[in-house]
Parts: C-alpha cells; structure tokens; sequence
C-alpha cells in the first residue's frame, strides 16, 4: 500500500511540473487566502488612522522576532497548507529602513497519500517602515529559498528559490516590546509554486539605537569659572602701578549665563538651567507616547516645588516640546498634555493653581538637530517659565 502511495505521489509530482496544470480549479484555499489579505490590508488602515509619533524603532536598533502562522501553498505543489514557526533577527539602518533575515519551518502533508512533508523556508527581507509611533506599518520585499523535505524513501529533497512582497505591522506597547502581524506573497522561481505567508507574532527592540524613553536630556548648566590665580608681587624698590579690575558680566538672575546671552531671564535663585540660560527639568521621563510621568521623575518635580515654595510670588509658565518625528498634530497635543501633567502634579504637591500656566509647542521650537538621536534627546523637554 504505502509502495502504491509512493509511486502514485512521484507521478502525480512529474506531471505537475511538466505541465503546470494552468487550467486546473481554484483551491478553496484561493479563498482563505483572499480573506487573510483583504482582513491584514484593512487592519493596516484603520489602525493606520490613530498612529502617533515619537515611538518605534530608531537607526542602529537591533530587534528579535519570534512568530506563529501559517503557509498557504498555491498552485500545482500538492501539498496541503499547515502551521508555521518563525524567528527573524533584524538591524535599523535608519529610522525607517532595515534588513531581516528570517527562518521558517511547517509541518504539512501531501495532498496524495497525506505523507509527511517538512517545509523550510530562510530569507532575507528588506523593509520601509510607513510610519514612526506606536503603531509602525512596513512594506517589505525580499530573497530567500524554500526547501521540501518529503519523509518518503527514495525521494529527494526539493529546494526552490524565491522571491516574497508584503505588508505588516508593529504595535509597540512598551519601550522595547511590540505585536507584529505580518502577511507575505512569495513567488517561487519555479513557476508551478507560490506561497502565502501569515504571522502573529512579538518584536523585541535590543538595543543599539535612541529607544526615546528619556524624554528630557539636556546639557548641564554651564560651570562657574574658577578664578585666576594671582601670584603675589614680588619685592621690588619701586611701588607697583594698581591694576584696576575688569568690569564684571552681568548676570542679573544669577543663573551663570550673562545677560547678553540667557534667553530666558528672571530664573529664581536654585533653578537649573541649560546653556541658553532656561529652566529645564533633567531626567524627566514619562511613558512612551503618553503623559504619564514615571514614578523615577518624581524626585526632579519635587526639587522644583522646593524652589517654587521658597519663591511664593513667582508664576510659572510650563512649556511642553518634541522632536520632530511622527505626526505633529500628534506631537503637539502630546506636549500639551505633557505640560498639563506637570502643572497637576505641582498642585497636588501644595502649589496654587493660579500660579501656574501649562502650554505645548510642539516639535515647533527645536534647540539642537532633529537628524540625530541626541539632538531629538534634547529637543524632548519640559521648560519652566517664569511669567508676571
């Protein structure tokens, strides 16, 4: 019997390669297969419409991918479809374009005698992320070969090169941790196969780029110079002439930028302030995309309700920026509401709400370059304000 299986599979086999049975029947898989399609470009759509900005991978990022799936096998293989296992390792090139290399395996059937067929599939893919958020759609397009490894006697493995397009998706939930869907057509260089693949799986960011969970990184406060040192004179019989002092810089806020170059004057005395003389926030962190200020912020806040306390008459304003990637509507209502955040947690901590105003700006008022990862640290930032 399983002699009579055997023959009848190579047959079937042959001449389904000779002939490319071009007028054979659409598979109720056909169908499957346009419901998969139809169900991920649909999705990529409607989630489409609410991405944000300031998440997702970066350049020089290292991600691992693990997925679950299937493999649809179209045309004349004789091969039924079957679960699939996947593991793809990629690299960020840039913000938005990357490599992957990845590896599948299925454990399937023939359509002709149901004998064991293991299928293998590796590639290597190249992708253009869409979008920059929490929700990152890609387009993809790679290389690869698949090998059919069929568990009969006498028979010889099948290993076929192939080319693959498609379309996916990342939806990042935290810092470095992502759902990935994934849906691929490849097209075999043997015209009798094509395949369908679909996966479900998670994607986790290792390292190796700007991940954007430091929101503010800003420069110190310039230091003090130290003062020169004056050697004593030196006993000699006629007086010294007496050098006048130079003029002083004027610093009339005493924040340790001079006048002519602080452009935010009036900081009380204990702010902190960066290069141009602002009062910023360092190490203020919130969540990814979000307004909601980590618990690790918390000490930095209170070192300004500390100033704000020994200072009673002075009003704040709270200024909320971005970098520039991702949606600006996006990005400005996140600076808002960033702002927002802080003022309320200010009141709850005793300040008068009347001493504080909150306002967002954007990605409109950038300090350093938006193309690199530490100028887009920077740009990320809460600036304190004091109004009349």
């Amino acid at each position: 019997m399983l002699f009579m299986q055997h023959q009848q599979f190579l047959r079937g086999r042959t001449l389904q390669k000779i002939k490319h049975r071009k007028t054979s029947k659409k598979k109720e898989g056909d169908m499957k297969i346009k419901t998969v399609v139809l169900a991920v470009c649909l999705s990529l759509v409607l989630t489409g419409m609410t991405t944000t900005g300031e998440c997702g991978p970066q350049k020089g990022d290292i991600f691992i991918s693990p997925m679950v799936g299937g493999h649809m096998f179209e045309g004349t293989m004789g091969i039924e479809d079957g679960l699939m296992g996947a593991l793809g390792l990629g690299y960020m090139a840039t913000d938005r374009c990357g490599l992957e290399a990845v590896l599948g395996y299925t454990m399937t059937e023939t359509t002709v005698g149901a004998l064991d067929t293991n299928v293998a599939t590796g590639r290597l893919d190249a992708f253009y992320n869409l979008m920059t958020g929490d929700f990152v759609p890609y387009f993809a397009i790679g290389l690869g070969a698949v090998n059919f490894d069929y568990d009969i006697t006498g028979v010889e493995n099948d290993m076929d090169w192939m080319a693959n397009y498609g379309l996916g998706c990342h939806y990042f939930f935290t810092d470095s941790l992502a759902l990935r869907a994934d849906v691929r057509h490849g097209i075999s260089f043997d015209e009798t196969q094509n395949h369908l693949l679909y996966t479900l799986g998670l994607t986790w960011l290792l390292g190796g780029g700007d991940n954007g969970t430091q929101v503010v990184k800003m420069k110190p406060a310039p230091e003090q110079a130290a003062p020169a040192v004056v050697e004593k004179p030196r006993p000699a019989p006629a007086p010294q002439p007496v050098v006048e002092a130079a003029p002083a810089i004027a610093d009339d806020d005493r924040d340790g930028v001079p006048n002519d170059q602080d452009q935010c004057p009036g900081t009380p005395i204990g702010a902190k302030v960066n290069a141009r003389g602002c009062w910023v926030i360092e190490g203020l962190n919130f969540e990814r995309a979000r307004a909601d200020i980590m618990a690790d912020s918390f000490a930095k806040l209170d070192e300004v309700v500390t100033v704000l306390k020994n200072n009673p008459e002075l009003r704040l304003e709270v200024q909320g920026h971005t970098d520039s990637r991702g949606n600006p509507g996006f990005n400005q209502v996140l600076s808002e509401q960033r702002a927002g955040a802080v003022v309320r947690y200010f009141v709850s901590r005793g300040i008068a709400a009347d001493r504080l105003v909150s306002k967002g700006f954007g990605p409109s008022q950038p300090i350093a370059d938006n193309d690199t990862a530490e100028g887009r640290a920077e740009n990320r930032r809460v600036e304190l304000n004091p109004i009349d």
